[in-house]
C-alpha cells in the first residue's frame, strides 16, 4: 500500500472487475522495527546468506518517534484502504502475515487453499504445497527476536510501543 501514492492504490480499488489480496500485519509495531532494521542494514530479502549473517550482527539503536510515525502511518492506511474496499464492494481476500508466517503448518496451508480458492485456482499439488511450506518456513524470516535483542534500544522501544493496539515484539 505503501509503494504506489494512495490516488493509484484508491483508483485500484474502486474497479469492480479486479480481486484484492490485502495482505497486512496484525502486530503493526513489529512492522515498523523490522522496515527500521531492514533500512539500517539494507536487507530487505533473504538472499547472500555471508552479506546477512555479516549485517545481522551491526545494529544501531532505533528512533523511537520515527517508529511512532511508522506504525500511525501503517494503522491509518490499513484502516482507511479496508474501509475504501469495502465501500467499493469489490471481491478481497483479507490475509494477515502473522496466520502465514507463525501460525501452524495447517492453519497456513488452509490459508493458502482458501487463497486460492479465491482467486478460482485448483487446489495446490503436493509439490507446491510443499514448496509453499518451505517458503513459510518461519527459518525465511530474516528479523526475528534473535535480531531484536541485538538492537541496543528495543526494551525502551518495547516498553514505549508495546501495547494491545500495536502489538508486541516480546509476547
Amino acid at each position: 500500500m505503501y509503494q504506489l501514492p494512495k490516488k493509484y492504490n484508491e483508483s485500484l480499488l474502486k474497479q469492480k472487475e479486479i480481486r484484492v489480496i490485502f495482505l497486512h500485519r496484525k502486530n503493526i509495531l513489529k512492522t515498523a522495527v523490522s522496515a527500521a532494521i531492514a533500512e539500517q542494514n539494507n536487507i530487505w530479502a533473504i538472499g547472500d546468506k555471508k552479506k546477512i549473517t555479516k549485517k545481522m550482527n551491526e545494529y544501531n539503536s532505533l528512533d523511537i518517534s520515527d517508529l511512532q510515525r511508522t506504525i500511525d502511518f501503517l494503522y491509518n492506511s490499513i484502516k482507511h484502504y479496508k474501509e475504501v474496499i469495502k465501500k467499493s464492494n469489490i471481491r478481497f481476500f483479507d490475509i494477515i502475515y502473522e496466520d502465514l508466517y507463525e501460525g501452524t503448518v495447517d492453519s497456513k496451508l488452509n490459508t493458502i487453499k482458501d487463497l486460492f480458492s479465491f482467486l478460482d485456482y485448483a487446489q495446490p499439488s503436493d509439490e507446491i504445497i510443499n514448496k509453499i511450506k518451505a517458503i513459510l518456513s518461519p527459518k525465511r524470516k530474516i528479523n526475528n527476536i534473535e535480531i531484536h535483542k541485538k538492537i541496543p534500544n528495543i526494551r525502551e522501544i518495547e516498553r514505549k510501543l508495546g501495547k494491545k493496539k500495536n502489538g508486541f515484539l516480546f509476547k
